[in-house]
């Protein structure tokens, strides 16, 4: 099985797919892993902002679709038959992932002030610092990905995340 995870940066991605890692022994592959990997052959610093230029490279001189090819490549590759995707950002990736049939799209929706206060909270370098910074990501990954606006539409389940701490997530997990 091959679940997607999509949702704005601060949705809770990682911490849905830290638990299928934890409680059911998926695989965690980051998207941006395999963005990042290709980065390194070609000698580009790793930053945010490089990482989302190059994919939009890529995407424009071998379809937007791309990275859910490598993707998928690197499960074959290395025998994964479980895998969680954290970080599907394009329609197009959904219609490469789709033909596996055995892949399943998760959306994952916060509203934008919890999203920030998470990344508050996160304190990761590479997180927006204040309020501005993070409404500028937004309008910046809604420029760059479309599934940042359609992920409610594409996804088969739609998961709901406004809860204050992992344990009522969780929570919501268990009962799927």
């Amino acid at each position: 099985m091959i679940i997607g995870l999509c949702g704005r940066i601060g949705a809770g991605k990682d911490a849905v797919a830290d638990f299928l890692v934890d409680n059911f022994g998926f695989k965690k592959i980051v998207m941006s892993d395999i963005i990042k990997e290709e980065m390194k052959k070609v000698g580009i610093e790793p930053t945010r902002e490089n990482l989302q230029n190059f994919s939009k490279e890529m995407k424009e001189k071998y379809g937007r679709g791309i990275w859910a090819e490598k993707t998928l490549e690197w499960i074959k590759k290395h025998k994964i038959e479980n895998a969680v995707i954290s970080g599907v950002r394009d329609s197009e990736e959904v219609k490469e992932f789709r033909k596996d049939p055995n892949f399943i799209l998760i959306g994952i929706y916060a509203p934008a002030k919890l999203r920030y206060e998470r990344l508050i909270k996160r304190g990761e370098k590479k997180d927006p610092k204040t309020i501005e910074e993070a409404k500028a990501q937004d309008k910046r990954e809604e420029e760059l990905f479309d599934l940042t606006t359609k992920c409610k539409e594409e996804a088969d389940v739609l998961i709901v995340n406004d809860f204050n701490n992992l344990e009522s997530l969780y929570e919501l997990l268990q009962s799927f």
